[in-house]
């Protein structure tokens, strides 16, 4: 029996330290949402009942006390907000850089097909246009990648200055 004792004692202080991390990292609106249900929870012991709990049982009231401490900690919202903006910012960035690379990839492929084009059909007709709109397309895609980078670019700004702050 101590050792199940001990076992649960330990295991309430690791859920507590991971909810205590969860709660700093997740929305404002969930955090609000949490301390409305646990103001909730607090101010009707019927509802605490209902799941085979006693609110005025001391285990309960062990790991009611960290818990209040940490929903009572006031809100850094602006951090919230800078954690949100890292996140989806380096998403951007990750997407962005897989874009890049694809084009680089698609610009590459175009141009052996030119050079193909160029070596298989040295004096036919057909082989001017054909090879007009593969040029076409690679100088399209050229235009792409430029546009896209400079956006990579910006983003990896973006991200640096978020992080640096």
């Amino acid at each position: 029996m101590p050792n199940t004792q001990l076992f649960n004692q330990i295991l309430e202080q690791y859920s507590f330290s991971v909810a205590h991390h969860c709660i700093n990292s997740v929305s404002p609106d969930t955090q609000s949402e949490l301390i409305a249900f646990i103001n909730h929870i607090d101010n009707n012991p019927d509802t605490t009942e209902l799941i085979g709990i006693s609110a005025t049982s001391e285990p309960i009231q062990e790991i009611a006390s960290p818990w209040q401490e940490v929903l009572n900690e006031p809100v850094n919202w602006h951090s919230v907000h800078t954690q949100w903006l890292v996140g989806v910012t380096r998403q951007r960035t990750q997407r962005h850089q897989r874009y890049v690379t694809h084009l680089e990839e698609t610009i590459r492929t175009t141009e052996h097909r030119i050079s193909e084009l160029k070596a298989s059909l040295a004096s036919e007709d057909s082989q001017s246009n054909l090879l007009r709109w593969y040029e076409q397309n690679r100088d399209n895609y050229h235009r792409y990648l430029l546009a896209a980078q400079q956006v990579h670019q910006t983003s990896l700004q973006q991200l640096s200055s978020l992080e640096n702050h």
